[in-house]
């Protein structure tokens, strides 16, 4: 059967309905005085990130996208395919980019949803393990979430670990993972990379290991992360062939190497054009770090499906399974580098799930038919499975909705001086770091500091910021770095607003009070 069944369609819609609960709390939730709500449904540092690229299609037309987090001179150099995809929808629809990434993960849901029935087509040719492993994707996770309120009770050294680790917003589940939608757009090409790349070696169409290549270069300039983990799969599979079966087809091998190869030659020719811009090369060299995260979390993070998948591992090899050495390869891939310390393996945790639900599939009819019976013991057995499994979903949704309190709330001036700024010519400014996020996203301007990960040396700017306001002394230094940075609009606490403004002396054309805060306008 090509089609999915109707009641296929049941799963995407419940799992853009829960991850749509976020955002809508902070519609109906009642801040604490003097703060307010940021309406997003993800991380707003990373939502805002992605709003401060698309908004330059609507705005200018831009394919090649500018970094609005510093105020460094810089050649825009930044290819970014989703970003100039949901900038060109808000551009032709006259839609606020806000509005257009956060709804866009609807549509993105659903297409993930319909690529990943066509991809595990000939993996699980029977429809009912597919619509297990379909519902196992969706909706399946581990433990986690039920020890989460335990850990404070833990030793400091253990339970912070413990809650550190198994953060929901790694992406332990794939249901964590669709939350962001550039993750779900990534999601979809990889699985169409990744139906290439693992089919059977019995499979003679040479020329669709050629057609990787193209995918794998798009699939770069979508999402980096994606693209890697897409080629490290690609390079384990002859290895993983070669430990299960014991052979390594070698045309088979050096037509795939070859595909590699021509689209690492083709990522790295724009990269070294895009290394050539300084902003651009400090933006990028946040990539590597040390953040890794260990297998040792599995059993929480992963829990009952994590069984059941070892047990369908085992099934395929016994079987001779003809996708054994792939799937033997994507895990072990993903293993590598979400251990890596040089890296940020972090960021490879949502390819694991995936995997490891496509082999517990393999094994749940049986599972199910066993346990599913008229006797009370057995139907408690396969509903308490089912709750193990598939809870995890629920917990996330309800731990995204308390998390609101410390990711999404910011002073109200803050976001009062913004819709300010958005009004008025565009240009460089000097604002509290916290604010630089806001108003890179929601203005046209660019800032001096304000996001953790696109601004260079972020945590030292900010204390540097705050040094620079709040010390009379460092005034001379304050107007230095305005003068160097050419910045048009400064941002300072209102209750040295009249000292900072004599310092700059002539400099400040106008001066707007705006509550705790008040804005300057520079002269150019």
């Amino acid at each position: 059967m090509n089609r999915p069944p109707k009641s296929y369609w049941l799963l995407p819609a419940a799992v853009a309905l829960l991850q749509a609960l976020p955002f809508l709390a902070t519609f109906w939730l009642t801040p604490p005085e003097g703060q307010t709500y940021l309406h997003v449904g993800y991380m707003p540092e990373d939502m805002h990130a992605y709003m401060s690229f698309i908004r330059q299609v609507p705005e200018s037309g831009a394919f090649l996208f500018e970094n609005r987090f510093v105020t460094e001179d810089q050649s825009g150099r930044f290819v970014l395919l989703f970003h100039w995809l949901m900038g060109s929808v808000a551009a032709l629809t006259r839609v606020s980019p806000t509005w257009v990434l956060e709804l866009s993960r609807i549509p993105l849901v659903f297409g993930f949803f319909a690529v990943l029935w066509w991809f595990l087509k000939p993996i699980l040719p029977d429809q009912r393990t597919r619509l297990w492993a379909a519902a196992l994707i969706g909706l399946s996770g581990g433990v986690a979430g039920f020890l989460r309120p335990l850990a404070r009770y833990l030793p400091a050294d253990g339970g912070k670990p413990f809650l550190v680790s198994t953060w929901h917003l790694y992406g332990w589940s794939t249901f964590e993972g669709l939350y962001n939608p550039l993750w779900v757009c990534a999601f979809m090409l990889l699985l169409v990379a990744l139906r290439r790349l693992l089919r059977p070696c019995d499979d003679q169409r040479w020329w669709l290991d050629f057609g990787a290549t193209f995918l794998l270069v798009i699939l770069w300039f979508v999402h980096p992360y994606s693209s890697i983990v897409a080629f490290a799969i690609g390079a384990a599979r002859p290895v993983a062939q070669f430990i299960v079966e014991g052979v390594v087809e070698k045309r088979r091998v050096a037509r795939l190497g070859l595909s590699l190869v021509l689209a690492a030659v083709a990522i790295l020719a724009v990269a070294a054009w895009q290394l050539g811009d300084p902003v651009f090369r400090a933006s990028s060299g946040q990539v590597f770090g040390r953040l890794q995260l260990a297998v040792f979390w599995y059993p929480w993070t992963l829990g009952l499906l994590l069984v059941f998948a070892i047990k369908g591992g085992f099934r395929w090899i016994e079987t001779k399974n003809v996708y054994r050495s792939s799937m033997l390869a994507w895990v072990g891939a993903i293993v590598l580098l979400h251990s890596s310390p040089v890296i940020n393996g972090y960021h490879f945790v949502p390819y694991l799930h995936l995997p490891l639900a496509i082999l517990a599939a393999s094994v749940m009819p049986g599972i199910w038919d066993r346990w599913w019976g008229l006797s009370r013991r057995k139907s408690l057995v396969a509903i308490s499975m089912l709750v193990l499994l598939f809870a995890s979903p629920i917990l996330v949704t309800f731990e995204s909705i308390r998390d609101l309190e410390e990711r999404n709330l910011v002073p109200a001036i803050f976001v009062e001086t913004t819709l300010a700024m958005a009004e008025i010519p565009p240009g460089r400014a000097l604002v509290p770091p916290q604010m630089g996020m806001l108003v890179a996203a929601y203005t046209h301007h660019s800032v001096w500091a304000g996001h953790w990960f696109l601004t260079p040396e972020y945590w030292s700017r900010a204390e540097r910021y705050a040094a620079l306001v709040g010390d009379p002394s460092r005034e001379q230094e304050l107007a230095q770095l305005l003068q160097m940075e050419q910045i048009r609009y400064l941002v300072v606490p209102a209750p040295v607003g009249d000292r900072i403004a004599g310092a700059l002396k002539g400099e400040v054309l106008e001066r707007h009070p705006k509550g705790d805060l008040e804005l300057m306008v520079l002269r150019p």
